[in-house]
């Protein structure tokens, strides 16, 4: 069963995961799985229902905690997964995926402070947690402290130096950075290992047009549009092609 989520099968799962915690309905364990199912084929209800119970049978059980913060943050909920949090790091202070978790709560309502606060924590229990290291250097960059972000994503990048998601959101902060040429050399490294990445396909895009390489980054849009027509990335990809197929023509017309 654990296999069949882990391949993210949760509709095969869940009617074995019902079946076991009918069966051992004192089982946390099988409440865990029972939640995890039900939640993941869109009935937080019967998620929450089921872990609230487990929280009564073992009230000591941090991943119990958790996984009823991760729900409730799921359906908007935010009051009960800040309180399921809070219970979960009072019974593990080391759980750093737990602080990961309060540190986006905590920046989905608006508490950058807290959230950098939660983030940080989180790398100090598990310094290989890259996760928060995304997640971090995200929230430096929304708040343009782009030295800071860069800061965070090299030492990630020293700890993984195959980490493609730092290369990305290095390349994101390089081009705010105004270092073109460097945030193109580290979306180049991911789509040599990862041509399907989507996200590094478009900012390598935005590299080489700031170099004037038009032609070259209007492969690359459209490579990131190919990849993901309905993808984040896709409008604003369509808008910069037509944009630097103008400029294509116009700077051969100046040639000729």
């Amino acid at each position: 069963m654990r296999a069949l989520i882990q391949l993210g099968r949760h509709a095969e799962a869940r009617p074995l995961a019902e079946v076991l915690v009918t069966g051992a309905p004192e089982d946390v364990d099988a409440a865990l799985l029972a939640a995890e199912t039900r939640a993941a084929t869109g009935d937080p209800v019967g998620a929450i229902e089921v872990l609230r119970k487990a929280q009564a049978r073992a009230p000591s059980r941090a991943d119990v905690q958790r996984l009823l913060g991760d729900v409730a943050q799921g359906v908007g909920d935010m009051e009960l997964a800040r309180q399921a949090y809070a219970a979960a790091l009072e019974l593990d202070p080391a759980y750093a995926e737990v602080w990961l978790a309060a540190g986006q709560l905590a920046w989905a309502r608006g508490d950058g402070t807290e959230a950098e606060r939660s983030y940080r924590t989180a790398l100090e229990r598990l310094p290989t947690f890259a996760e928060a290291s995304h997640a971090l250097a995200q929230l430096l960059g929304a708040q343009e402290r782009h030295g800071d972000a860069l800061d965070v994503l090299v030492a990630s990048l020293d700890r993984d130096p195959y980490d493609f998601e730092s290369l990305v959101l290095l390349s994101q902060v390089l081009l705010d950075l105004d270092r073109s040429a460097d945030a193109a050399a580290a979306c180049e490294r991911v789509v040599r290992f990862q041509p399907e990445n989507a996200a590094a396909h478009y900012h390598l895009g935005i590299a080489l047009a700031r170099e004037r390489r038009y032609r070259e980054a209007v492969q690359h849009w459209e490579q990131s549009i190919t990849l993901e027509p309905s993808g984040p990335y896709a409008a604003k990809a369509r808008g910069h092609s037509r944009t630097a197929n103008d400029l294509v023509h116009i700077f051969a017309g100046e040639a000729a």
